[in-house]
Parts: structure tokens; sequence; C-alpha cells
């Protein structure tokens, strides 16, 4: 990456265009979850990957807050627990309903474990670069 810099309010909204125009494909609704659930909350790629479905799905509805392992976040001094707000709720609960049938992780592999960081990387590459991000 050359830089980094904070994603804009219309970039954002950019995003979601993108996402609701374009042609379907079968990882889109994953994709998208990540990608704002991520910019929503400030989580790290990494933290993301690790959440757990009951972490934010308590069986009937999601849950009030994130919680993320003291093991999982970045140093490994203390977790974080985050609230969810209305927008990443609808769209987690969509999420969760549609696609998380007996998954142990919110972002599960094909293999059955939490997707892998090079992999969440190319989808989210590719996605803005479409965006012309």
């Amino acid at each position: 990456m050359k830089g980094a810099r904070p994603i804009l309010d219309e970039e954002i909204a950019l995003l979601k265009k993108y996402f609701s125009i374009k042609e379907p494909h079968r990882n889109d609704d994953r994709d998208k979850t990540f990608i704002l659930l991520g910019l929503y909350t400030g989580f790290r790629c990494s933290e993301l990957l690790s959440i757990r479905l009951k972490d934010v799905w308590n069986g009937f509805k999601v849950t009030d807050y994130i919680n993320c392992r003291k093991r999982d976040c970045k140093g490994k001094i203390q977790g974080k627990t985050t609230p969810i707000f209305q927008d990443c709720k609808d769209m987690l609960e969509y999420y969760v309903k549609n696609h998380c049938k007996n998954f142990e992780y919110l972002f599960q592999s094909i293999r059955g474990g939490p997707l892998s960081y090079r992999q969440m990387l190319r989808c989210i590459k590719s996605h803005f670069n479409a965006c012309e991000l």
C-alpha cells in the first residue's frame, strides 16, 4: 500500500451502491459484510476474521456488542468490546440468517476454519479497485 488515509462517507456510499448494482456473486454478501463491518467498527482484518458466530449472534438475534478476545487483538494485552449500530445489525442479521448455517466463525472458509487473511485482502482489493478507490 502506498499510504493509508481515512475512507470518506462518500466513498462508503459508493461501496454500498457498487454492491447493490454489480453482477451477483456467491461471496458478495460476505465481502460486503466484512468491509462495512470493518469500516463501522474500526476492527483490523485479523480481528474481524477471528470473530466467532457466537460473538455476534445469540441464536435469535444480533447482539448489541462484538467481543474480540485478547489473544486476537494486536499486542494481545486486552480484548475489545465494540457496540454494533443498527445499520450493522441489519446487515449482520441478513448475512447470518442466509449464509451462516452451522458456522463456527462469522467469516468461514470452505474448509471450515476462519477465512485466510490473504484471501480476504484479495477480495477487498478487487472490490476497491472496481469502485476506483
